[in-house]
């Protein structure tokens, strides 16, 4: 799981049962006016191959794909959110600076789900960097 010091940096050593309940739930079949399972699989698929991403605890959030250190993403203070990938009606992957702010800036915006979890990954991997470790943010 997860081991979390005193001066908030953590190791994260796999979050698997939180990914494939994640898959489990949004797996096809998905209804014709399920805009969002139709839009949201394709993402979830290509983030649950990245190593990367794999190594965090995922969520879903506001039609978002969001990962964080442990499974409370949404109880962290703003300067501790992670960035996350809104998907859009109109088809649209928006990768998101941070999860839930007002002050958030849209990084990436893209119509394939592929190149947006490879720019979260990114992002992530500069926080927890090669090690597991948190960076501090």
């Amino acid at each position: 799981m997860l081991a979390v010091g005193k001066d908030l940096k953590v190791t994260v050593d796999g979050s698997e049962s939180d990914w494939k309940h994640l898959l489990d739930v949004h797996k096809p079949p998905h209804g014709e006016d399920d805009w969002f399972g139709l839009l949201f699989w394709p993402l979830l698929q290509a983030a649950a191959e990245i190593p990367t991403l794999r190594r965090v605890f995922p969520s879903t959030s506001v039609n978002s794909l969001v990962v964080f250190r442990d499974g409370q993403a949404w109880k962290a203070p703003v300067e501790e959110r992670w960035p996350a990938v809104s998907v859009g009606s109109d088809g649209l992957y928006t990768v998101r600076s941070q999860a839930w702010s007002r002050d958030a800036r849209d990084l990436l915006v893209t119509r394939d789900p592929g190149e947006a979890v490879r720019c979260l990954a990114g992002l992530i991997e500069g926080i927890i960097g090669e090690t597991g470790q948190d960076s501090g943010r």
